[in-house]
């Protein structure tokens, strides 16, 4: 004998919600901050990639004018401001698929060699590096319609650092916080 557990109603089993039941409280809460995650993280990621674009820009004008060459290059305008999303998505990519983790560097291991693994962990390792100096270089020297704010924490070593850790590496983790939040809210059965 089964044991179904359905309300009865005058003998005829009732079934309260006909169809698909609808999302829980707390699967719509996981959906919520996945896309707040999201959104944040992507805005963000808009600023980071612009001061490491900017950086660049104020980098190789320094070395060229130590070097003694002249003319300078300018900020992106215009269509160029598109390099900004090129470059960003360019460091993005690598920051998190080349991060150091057991799972994906033991597999790499036993296909490519320790070599080769070497290598793209320097290549990591570059592209963290020049993300982080770039964007500090962009951090601490405002352009000339800089918000005051901006001026502030350019002024201050320690503002300046924060900051800077924050545009590079906050929205990478934003943006694997609000996967992991979109994939629990899919599989949660309650």
């Amino acid at each position: 004998m089964a044991v179904i557990g359905r309300d009865i109603k005058n003998g005829e089993p009732v079934n309260p919600s006909p169809g698909l039941p609808g999302p829980s409280g707390v699967q719509l809460a996981l959906y919520a901050a996945a896309y707040l995650a999201l959104t944040l993280g992507g805005l963000l990621w808009i600023v980071g990639a612009w001061y490491t674009v900017r950086g660049w820009i104020i980098g190789v004008n320094l070395v060229a004018a130590v070097v003694g060459i002249a003319g300078r290059l300018a900020e992106p305008v215009g269509w160029w401001l598109l390099s900004v999303l090129v470059v960003g998505a360019g460091y993005s990519l690598i920051e998190i698929h080349l991060r150091p983790r057991r799972a994906v560097y033991g597999r790499l291991l036993r296909s490519i060699g320790w070599r080769l693994l070497a290598v793209l962990l320097l290549l990591w390792f570059f592209v963290v590096l020049t993300d982080i100096g770039s964007t500090y270089l962009s951090v601490i020297t405002p352009g000339a319609g800089a918000w005051q704010l901006a001026v502030a924490v350019a002024a201050t070593p320690w503002a300046a650092g924060v900051w800077t850790i924050i545009l590079t590496f906050f929205p990478e983790g934003l943006f694997l916080l609000g996967g992991a939040l979109l994939k629990g809210a899919r599989t949660w059965n309650m």
